[in-house]
């Protein structure tokens, strides 16, 4: 494949990245104010699996391995009880460690 097609993809994902990294925060902010809002958790992990699954595609293997491991935590915190202190610094650890390896390329 076309070496310029691919890194044009590779920022198309990175800008791609950043912008779902501004959404995310917002969803978390709003989670921790009510941890009992399951669908805001739902969509954390869809954006968490959004990135496990499509990092290394683009370029980003990090990516994708930062937020598998967020994306199993959310598995977790879906299936169990409410979510605590240390889940809630997990979800913001991993979107800014997400957002440190974007902005790496």
């Amino acid at each position: 494949m076309n070496p310029e097609f691919l890194a044009e993809l590779a920022e198309q994902f990175r800008v791609s990245a950043i912008e779902r990294l501004v959404v995310m925060r917002e969803l978390v902010a709003r989670f921790d104010a009510n941890r009992a809002d399951r669908e805001t958790l739902v969509l954390i992990h869809r954006h968490f699996h959004g990135l496990a699954g499509l990092g290394g595609t683009y370029g980003f293997p990090r990516v994708s391995e930062l937020a598998a491991d967020v994306e199993s935590a959310c598995d977790d915190a879906l299936a169990a009880a409410p979510a605590d202190d240390a889940f809630i610094a997990l979800l913001r650890s991993g979107i800014e460690a997400i957002g440190r390896e974007v902005a790496k390329k």
